[in-house]
Order: C-alpha cells, then structure tokens, then sequence
C-alpha cells in the first residue's frame, strides 16, 4: 500500500470515527448523568413532600408508601435500622431517628423546638402483586402523638 494513498484517503476516515465515536460517547454520557441528577432531584422532592403529609397528619392517622413509588426511602430506611442503632432519616424539614422493631420501624424527633411530642410507626408488609410471586413493599406510617417507650 503506498504510503501516499494512506494518509490521503484511509487516515481521514479513521479519524472521522473516531471523532465521530467521541462524540457519541460524550453525547450519551451527558445524557446519563443528567438523568442520573434529575432522578436525585425527584427523590428530594418525594422526601419532602413525604415530610410535609407525615406533619399534616393528625393521631391514629395512617399513610401508605410503596416501594414502586418511595423506593429510596424503603431502601434506605432498611438500611439505616440495620446499622447501629441512633441513625437518622430525613423527611420533610424534620430528622428522625430510626429504631427497628418487629413489624417495622419507630421514627421519631427528639430535638426539642420541633418535637410536637409524636413518633411514627413504620409498619412493613410486603404484598404479592401478580401470580407469578413478584412483591412489592409496602411502608405503612402511623403518627402516635404521646411519648416513644422502648419495648
């Protein structure tokens, strides 16, 4: 092959994929991390929202969240009960301490200028959804107004 024909007609079109394949690449990567920042985004604001439902709630009351809808909350709430115990969560403007009991979880506030002298019961269920045995998680939140006595 003569050297000449090599970089006037192969190395050209070499270099155009490769720019061509740098491009792409970029493109998509772009569009996977803005996704990936607008999905974070999403979960704060389902949080906060969450936050805000959990105060308007009044005692007795109860509010259902699902792992097809607050997947991150699920998550992470499982996770941070089975750490040491004293982790907290965030919902709304408020943190709360999670503790992990038989049926699920005990959220509760103990700081002093927000506590309205409440805490939530996280009551897990796990739902069978279609026959073929797919579940999905159900997170039951109950607000009891009174003091929180460990068991």
């Amino acid at each position: 092959m003569n050297r000449k024909y090599f970089f006037e007609f192969i190395w050209p079109k070499i270099m155009g994929s490769i720019i061509i394949l740098l491009i792409l690449s970029s493109f998509f990567f772009g569009i996977f991390f803005i996704s990936r920042y607008s999905y974070e985004q999403e979960t704060v604001k389902k949080e906060q929202e969450l936050g805000f439902v959990i105060s308007s709630l009044k005692d007795g009351e109860v509010f259902s969240v699902s792992s097809a809808t607050h997947m991150y909350l699920v998550e992470r709430l499982r996770e941070q009960a089975t750490r040491s115990q004293g982790d907290v969560v965030e919902l709304g403007l408020l943190t709360y301490y999670v503790r992990e009991i038989s049926s699920g979880y005990i959220l509760f506030c103990s700081c002093e200028p927000v506590n309205d002298g409440y805490y939530l019961e996280v009551i897990q269920k796990s739902i069978k959804i279609n026959p073929v045995g797919q579940y999905i998680d159900m997170l039951l939140i109950k607000k009891v107004y009174g003091p929180y006595y460990k068991e």
